[in-house]
């Protein structure tokens, strides 16, 4: 057997799947082909057809005949072959999430504002009614402010919400939503990567709902001064009963200046002190242990080192 499906101008062929049936598309008329016998009453599997309307209103019609394929048995009533069905078309409103961004610093610090930007957009073909678009923060980031042109901006809790009567096609208003990032006690050690989402929705038919949302990773690093410690030993191998230095080296990770004196406590196994140089650096020993202090009298800037201390053991 054979289903034709005429498919009305304003239309464009999609896919058409049906089990048993191998269909196929030419200058949107669709064919359907089923072969094997089909027992009196017994169902057969329907065949679905997936278009894409490109009316901007109005009603279409599409009309699909069965007809035996050639060789098969003969229908000997033709007159109720062909089925119609008409579609009002309503002019949609395709909103989406264009774009979910972080406009403040990255990574933010620990219990700082950060700013997110919201592009929401509607690419018609019509304007889109109560267009509602929703941020919900991250658990732990209390909401501090949302505003955009044309938008009427409120949250409850975590959950924020801003609506317009009307979104028209091609506007650019966007949305910024600011919330506090988490206390340092609530950050890993290492910093954090939290996950906001923002959808839009609207009383118009969206014909492209999968495009509805965005989101966007924020990186979040716990407040205070990062110290960290590099060191190497040369020469390396060295030779029984000569001299080896360790030079070490402390930077600042951020996201705060460190301010204060700095001290370096160096346990010596295996070795003998000799000596220790670096520009500001005073050394004591007591046995087998070596403390370093420096002042930082200016404060060890984000991303700075101090001068390298070397370290010389037998």
């Amino acid at each position: 057997m054979v289903i034709t499906d005429n498919l009305p101008p304003s239309v464009s062929f999609v896919s058409a799947t049906g089990t048993g049936w191998t269909c196929a598309h030419a200058s949107g008329v669709v064919t359907c082909n089923r072969s094997g016998a089909h027992a009196v009453g017994a169902p057969i599997p329907p065949v679905t057809l997936v278009a894409t309307v490109n009316a901007a209103g109005g009603t279409i019609t599409n009309s699909a005949t069965i007809a035996p394929a050639a060789g098969g048995v003969a229908d000997p009533v033709s007159s109720d072959n062909t089925a119609l069905v008409n579609s009002t078309v309503v002019p949609g409103a395709d909103v989406r999430i264009a774009q979910k961004t972080v406009v403040s610093a990255q990574p933010a610090t620990a219990g700082d504002n950060v700013t997110f930007r919201i592009q929401p957009r509607n690419g018609g073909p019509a304007a889109a009614a109560n267009a509602v678009v929703t941020d919900t923060l991250p658990a732990g980031w209390p909401f501090v402010s949302a505003t955009g042109p044309n938008w009427a901006c409120s949250a409850v809790g975590l959950a924020v919400a801003c609506t317009r009567a009307s979104f028209p096609v091609g506007a650019t208003d966007d949305i910024t939503v600011v919330a506090t990032a988490p206390a340092s006690a609530q950050v890993p050690p290492s910093g954090g990567t939290y996950t906001n989402t923002a959808g839009i929705s609207s009383a118009t038919p969206d014909p492209i709902p999968g495009n509805n949302s965005g989101s966007v990773n924020v990186q979040v690093r716990p407040d205070g001064a990062d110290l960290r410690l590099a060191k190497t030993k040369t020469p390396n191998p060295v030779a029984l009963g000569s001299n080896m230095v360790s030079s070490i080296t402390v930077t600042n990770g951020g996201p705060r200046a460190a301010t204060g004196p700095q001290r370096v406590v160096e346990v010596l196994s295996g070795e003998t002190f000799v000596s220790a140089t670096g520009t500001g650096w005073v050394c004591t020993v007591n046995g087998s242990v070596v403390v370093c202090d420096h002042p930082n009298t200016g404060g060890l800037a984000v991303n700075s080192a101090l001068p390298v201390l070397r370290i010389t053991t037998t």
